[in-house]
């Protein structure tokens, strides 16, 4: 009985990785269609950014990018509940701290 305990943590760790992923591979589509939609998918992207502010129970997310052509410019904003985000770091930080800002240049290689 205990080992079917043990598979059925694992399983649900696997699940929540596969959740955190999806969030971040979001993140990388929506900057991807950001270049291409400014033509800029063969120009090199300088920076990029999120940046999670906790606002009266909600979770603002906006992306950053930055490119020698517009500077650094917003190019997502979206509010999350704080129940939908799944990432137990970024939840740490936003009770803390009110915010969690990562650079994501690492995801769009």
């Amino acid at each position: 009985m205990r080992w079917l305990v043990a598979v059925g943590m694992l399983v649900a760790a696997a699940v929540g990785t596969l959740i955190v992923v999806q969030l971040w591979d979001d993140i990388r589509e929506t900057v991807a269609k950001w270049l291409r939609q400014q033509g800029l998918e063969k120009s090199a992207l300088m920076d990029a950014w999120v940046k999670l502010d906790s606002i009266a129970g909600t979770v603002r997310s906006r992306i950053f990018a930055k490119t020698e052509k517009t500077g650094a410019v917003i190019i997502s904003e979206t509010e999350y509940e704080m129940s939908e985000i799944d990432d137990e770091d970024v939840k740490k930080q936003l009770k803390e701290r009110g915010y969690f800002e990562r650079g994501i240049m690492d995801l769009l290689d």
